[in-house]
């Protein structure tokens, strides 16, 4: 869902946005209000659906918001955007799938799709992101996202977590945490902003 600032202004910022819901629940209108919001203040904003659990197993959902930022980045002109000004940004569900999508280079979570793989944005905005899914490994809403246990499969344990994918070349993140947050633990954020200050 476009959001457009309403004028033919070009070489605007944009902001992709990723909704939460534990990876099986809610769409693109959850973050409706927020992108209207943002589109009056000047940002081109798209707010994306991906495929939940149980078609949205790992990587699937990760695939779906990769094309969705490269869609995004590729029709920037067209769309009075600047390409090197694109943000991503989700909550929960949405800040972990986020994040991935913007550091993770592995083969195995580019996207197949005619967009093909999106750029690194300029800047990531997580809200309550899932950064190391080994530790939410109790959680069932992980379990299913990932598709089995941590014991059964570490591997696919390691590669969705993008505190495993900080690197010197990650755009700049912005955390948003609650201290006393019931899903996520903001000890989340913290590994991942101390992950990327050591590199």
């Amino acid at each position: 869902d476009l959001f457009l600032p309403g004028d033919d202004h070009t070489g605007r910022p944009g902001i992709l946005m990723v909704h939460g819901g534990a990876w099986r629940k809610f769409d693109s209108d959850q973050y409706r209000p927020v992108a209207r919001r943002f589109a009056r203040s000047g940002y081109v904003t798209a707010s994306v659906n991906y495929r939940l659990v149980p078609a949205g197993v790992f990587p699937n959902a990760v695939h779906d918001v990769a094309c969705s930022l490269a869609w995004f980045q590729h029709h920037a002109e067209e769309l009075g955007m600047d390409p090197a000004r694109i943000a991503v940004m989700g909550y929960s569900a949405g800040g972990h799938l986020a994040t991935l999508v913007s550091v993770a280079q592995d083969p195995e979570l580019l996207p197949d799709c005619a967009e093909g793989a999106p750029a690194r944005p300029a800047a990531i905005v997580s809200g309550a992101g899932g950064m190391d899914l080994r530790e939410l490994r109790r959680v069932e809403a992980v379990r299913d996202f990932l598709g089995g246990r941590e014991r059964d499969i570490p591997e696919v344990y390691e590669l969705a977590s993008p505190l495993l994918h900080a690197s010197a070349d990650d755009p700049p993140m912005l955390f948003v945490h609650g201290r006393w947050d019931i899903f996520v633990s903001v000890e989340q954020s913290r590994a991942m902003r101390d992950a990327l200050t050591d590199v």
